[in-house]
């Protein structure tokens, strides 16, 4: 069920997140305006997410995983976090989560 069909206007930040997950004028105003269902395998076609999983088990099993492998890179944290901010820049200006601009992890 979509916000049309209960009467509720989306979140500021769940527009700005949808913005910058859905590149395509055409598909965001169909998913927002017209309330089009996504399957989860298209989802992942049209680059909105990542990957699907049959279920929660799964999901979270496979989350663990990708928090592994990527902790093994031994990446520095906060540059990795402005990196994601910056990806996301709309919606993290809604919630406040301002980007520091340049970041240089010493090592």
């Amino acid at each position: 069920m979509s916000e049309l069909d209960i009467g509720m206007t989306f979140p500021d930040y769940f527009m700005g997140l949808m913005r910058s997950k859905i590149s395509s004028h055409k598909v965001l105003r169909d998913v927002l305006l017209k309330a089009r269902k996504v399957k989860a395998e298209e989802a992942v076609s049209m680059g909105i997410v990542d990957s699907v999983w049959d279920g929660p088990g799964e999901t979270v099993e496979a989350a663990l995983k990708l928090g592994e492998e990527l902790g093994m890179r031994k990446w520095h944290g906060e540059v990795y976090a402005e990196i994601r901010k910056d990806s996301l820049q709309e919606a993290c200006h809604v919630l406040g989560l301002l980007a520091k601009g340049v970041v240089v992890a010493r090592l």
